[in-house]
């Protein structure tokens, strides 16, 4: 491994879904988006919803994917992100996307954010949001 550069390794429950040598990572954390660069200091946190996108080695935009929930850890030139879910562009499914999405916007309708079924509700409103983000970025 080069000093420029560390080893990004994303993982759901179920097991890796990629692995890939880069040289820059900007991923959703539950305080907003974060960046990781070669040489960052030791990080460990928790991940909210949203895009994660990364640089090859070379230069060349890697696949970016939508994570929920999980947390990641940076340490010894080694991102790992392990993520409650993760969607690629080839998971995303455009009619699905939107069912998500209605159905996370009727759940939300007279709920506030002290209401126990809110914050699961707006993570699939916010997972919809991301994917349909992805999808757009992606045709």
């Amino acid at each position: 491994m080069a000093k420029d550069s560390f080893t990004l390794r994303v993982l759901t429950p179920a097991g890796l879904v990629f692995e890939e040598q880069v040289i820059a990572v900007t991923l959703p954390s539950a305080g907003g988006e974060i960046g990781i660069l070669p040489g960052h200091c030791r990080y460990t946190g928790t991940l909210g919803v949203g895009i994660l996108s990364y640089e090859l080695v070379g230069g060349q935009k890697g696949k970016p994917v939508v994570v929920t929930g999980g947390f990641c850890n940076f340490v010894d030139g080694k991102l790992v992100v392990l993520a409650d879910a993760v969607d690629t562009s080839e998971s995303v499914d455009p009619a699905s996307i939107q069912k998500l999405k209605q159905d996370a916007l009727k759940a939300l309708e007279g709920l506030s954010a002290y209401d126990d079924a809110w914050e699961p509700s707006q993570m699939k409103l916010d997972r919809a949001e991301a994917a349909e983000r992805l999808s757009s970025t992606l045709h």
